[in-house]
């Protein structure tokens, strides 16, 4: 993990990330990929966590396949692939890539909050591909908006207990970390 985005460690720590959030398991001795996820809102962060593939597919599987079929159909039609493989060919930097909304394309510096996620592999070094990426909170809510009620509570459930403060507040748009 040797030159590491700060894009991708930890605000709190300065450092890598290390564990899971939900099994609390070093993440390098769990031998599967984890994904880093970010929620800024005015450029500061407000939540961030990793989590392992497993916890994430654990989560995942609890989702109707309605809500799973809503979020394939928004990353199939409100994403413009092409474009995203253009982005990374153009401008292979971390910042470069996470310039902008994947989905609306609308600059990073004219959003109010956005999310970024990106993808690690067991040994801890970061695959490119579709992510790293980032969503603005506009799009995040579309996405959200396609979910089921029932998912939506377990998706409130899964910020609750594992952060305190401001996912629950009116300030909190949209659903932190939903990426």
């Amino acid at each position: 993990m040797h030159g590491l985005s700060p894009w991708l460690m930890s605000e709190e720590t300065g450092e890598p990330f290390t564990h899971c959030i939900r099994c609390r398991l070093p993440l390098l001795e769990i031998d599967a990929r984890w994904l880093v996820i970010k929620d800024y809102r005015q450029e500061e962060c407000m939540l961030e966590y990793a989590i392992c593939e497993p916890c994430r597919n654990d989560i995942s599987a609890g989702f109707s396949e309605d809500s799973k079929a809503a979020v394939r159909e928004f990353l199939a039609t409100h994403i413009d692939w092409n474009a995203r493989i253009e982005d990374f060919m153009m401008d292979g930097t971390m910042e470069g890539r996470l310039s902008h909304c994947i989905g609306c394309r609308t600059p990073r510096e004219h959003m109010a909050g956005y999310g970024i996620s990106a993808l690690f592999d067991a040994s801890g070094d970061l695959i490119e591909g579709p992510l790293p990426l980032l969503l603005c909170d506009v799009c995040t809510r579309n996405l959200s908006n396609r979910l089921s009620p029932e998912d939506l509570a377990t998706w409130r459930n899964f910020i609750a207990t594992h952060f305190e403060g401001p996912p629950g507040s009116a300030e909190w748009p949209g659903y932190p970390g939903l990426l």
